[in-house]
């Protein structure tokens, strides 16, 4: 049996945009830090100036602190830092020498010296998971170290998802296949066994806002026998 397109011509590709429904959920997601993990742990890249080469590390953020563990041993504590007070800021992307994409880059400026710490994620999920989580820990600690309830943090974030727009997107694209024999005998109806149709199906969700940011869901490819 040999698959092969139905036909030279593609079939149509459907964009569906509207607008979100604006349930709780959407309405939490939307505002960054509402629901943003307080806790995360995973091997990251980073280093403390640009001059620096990239080292893989195993961090683990809790209580608003970054903990950085050895990446061979996960028991040892190597380095600490905290949020609280914090400038966090976003890049849109990292290269290197070759001018290779190698991920979006957190840093991180901590106390009244000015560290800094950049943090590098090849994931964009993991990225904006991460900065999520970041953004939040510093804007409860607050600039003066003080904690700010959470009721008024959220009320403040449903604030501003109120006046940003979000909608989501579908994407679907299909194309149709036959399954013919090996061995054609120019018959249409006899060497054609089925017909199978494909179709590629992914959502995303655009948020907009100080906070915006693009979710993208699973891609999905569906088959359907004809």
């Amino acid at each position: 049996v040999v698959i092969c397109p139905s036909s030279t011509e593609a079939n149509p590709l459907s964009i569906t945009v509207h607008a979100s429904s604006g349930d709780g959920e959407s309405s939490k997601r939307d505002a960054f830090p509402a629901d943003s993990p307080t806790e995360l742990s995973s091997s990251v890249a980073t280093r403390s100036s640009s001059e620096e080469p990239w080292k893989k590390m195993h961090l683990v953020f809790s209580d608003s602190n970054v903990h950085f563990h050895d990446e061979s041993d996960k028991c040892q504590l190597l380095q600490k830092i905290s949020l609280i007070g914090a400038k966090v800021t976003a890049s849109t992307s990292c290269t290197d020498s070759d001018s290779q994409t190698l991920g979006r880059v957190l840093t991180v400026v901590t106390g009244e010296e000015g560290l800094a710490q950049e943090f590098l994620f090849e994931d964009e999920f993991d990225f904006f998971l991460w900065r999520s989580s970041f953004e939040k820990a510093a804007v409860i600690c607050g600039s003066n170290g003080k904690h700010v309830p959470d009721k008024a943090l959220l009320a403040n974030n449903t604030k501003q998802s109120d006046d940003a727009s979000t909608v989501d997107v579908s994407v679907n694209v299909s194309t149709d296949y036959k399954m013919c024999t090996l061995d054609p005998q120019g018959i249409e109806s006899e060497d054609t066994w089925g017909t199978i149709r494909t179709t590629f199906k992914q959502q995303f969700r655009l948020s907009g806002g100080p906070s915006g940011r693009i979710f993208r869901g699973d891609e999905v490819v569906q088959l359907d026998l004809l």
